[in-house]
């Protein structure tokens, strides 16, 4: 192992504590490729007394260049998801496999990241998961993992840290990334199709992003997120960006004798304070925007102890469909005649109702005995209640 994985390895644990244990831990596959273990997820369920039944969710994907990150955390978890687990979160590490393994090269890791997440919504009720508000953060290649996720739908919110975004202009990761052969041009077009700052704003929804990156990485340059905090801004998402002043790609101060902005200490606590707030303001957006649309409201008393998603049944008609959905922002999903799974579709806002995005991907698939939801949360008065239309 050479020195660079070494750094990237103690990088993922680094501002890591083994706290008095007050979480559970769960795992599950994701997947069912023959011969490998690394397709899991680890969930991580926060003291008895602070679940909800619905939690809100944060995910992680560790760093490592992509070919080193462990499989799990076992009980030495970071900093970061002890301040999530206390406050109320579910989190869940998502293992992948590694470039390591003969074959698995880019695109694996893309796949396997959007293979967890397709587990994870299928399953969010059993999992005891609010699908509705799903988070996530990573650090350096696990910080692009996030990005990506984020690109391709999956994630609301998100937080990285010295994460590359921009592969094309990073030919020194290539050949770990996408094998031998890397200076052809077809490795040049991966780069560009592992690249989250190309397929900003596709799909549409609207994000909250918090990036952070030293001012002296000398691993992934700090370019790199002022290159996707740009591309986010002129998308019209919600992003902040903070530069740790004299940090390198550990967020340690790049030479002796000088202190960073930042400690580690006060990253994690700045990123579960951004994840929580921001769940905190789109959940009470969701419980005004369900009171906008003038929908049923009842007190559900099995569910009081639970964090519930509102179901809000439109009618099978486009155009109601429409009207509703530019004043909300909520998950989609379909059912078909007396069926009980749900069929994702999207996540939707105002502004995707907006662009066009109902005529392009809803009216199409809209069909005699299918019926359309939108799923929220709403807590009034500290009781949970079921909104919908008849």
């Amino acid at each position: 192992m050479n020195k660079f994985i070494a750094n990237l390895v103690f990088f993922i644990f680094l501002g890591s504590h083994l706290f008095p244990q007050n979480w559970e831990t769960k795992s599950f596959s994701y997947g069912d490729i023959e011969g490998t273990t690394r397709q899991q997820i680890y969930v991580y369920y926060p003291h008895v007394e602070m679940r909800t039944g619905m939690n809100s969710c944060a995910v992680y994907i560790s760093g490592g260049g992509w070919s080193a990150h462990p499989p799990g955390w076992g009980d030495d978890i970071p900093m970061t998801a002890d301040m999530l687990l206390s406050s109320g979160f579910i989190v869940i590490y998502i293992d992948f496999r590694p470039t390591i393994i003969p074959g698995a090269y880019w695109p694996t890791q893309g796949n396997d990241w959007e293979a967890a997440m397709t587990f994870i919504m299928d399953n969010h009720e059993f999992l005891g998961i609010n699908p509705n508000i799903i988070s996530g953060w990573g650090n350096s290649a696990g910080g692009h993992g996030i990005h990506y996720l984020r690109e391709k739908g999956w994630l609301h919110i998100t937080v990285t840290q010295a994460a590359p975004t921009d592969l094309t202009i990073l030919p020194i990761y290539w050949p770990r990334l996408f094998g031998p052969g890397y200076s052809s041009a077809t490795y040049v077009q991966k780069a560009k199709e592992a690249s989250p700052l190309y397929i900003v704003g596709n799909p549409p929804p609207i994000t909250y992003t918090l990036l952070f990156h030293g001012t002296h990485d000398d691993k992934v340059p700090k370019e790199q997120s002022e290159l996707i905090f740009q591309a986010l801004k002129e998308n019209n998402h919600q992003v902040d960006y903070i530069e740790v002043e004299n940090a390198n790609h550990l967020f340690n101060p790049y030479k002796d004798g000088v202190e960073t902005s930042l400690s580690l200490s006060e990253i994690s606590e700045k990123t579960k304070t951004f994840i929580t707030d921001t769940v905190r303001e789109l959940k009470q957006f969701m419980v005004k925007s369900a009171n906008i649309t003038k929908v049923e409201r009842k007190i559900n008393r099995s569910l009081l102890l639970c964090e519930y998603c509102n179901l809000i049944l439109f009618e099978n008609h486009p155009q109601n469909i429409k009207k509703e959905i530019e004043m909300v922002g909520y998950r989609l999903y379909r059912k078909h005649r007396n069926e009980t799974d749900y069929l994702y579709i999207s996540t939707l806002s105002a502004a995707a109702a907006n662009t066009g995005f109902i005529d392009r991907y809803l009216n199409k698939e809209l069909i005699d005995n299918y019926t359309y939801y939108v799923t929220c949360i709403a807590k009034i008065s500290g009781e949970n209640i079921e909104s919908k239309i008849e």
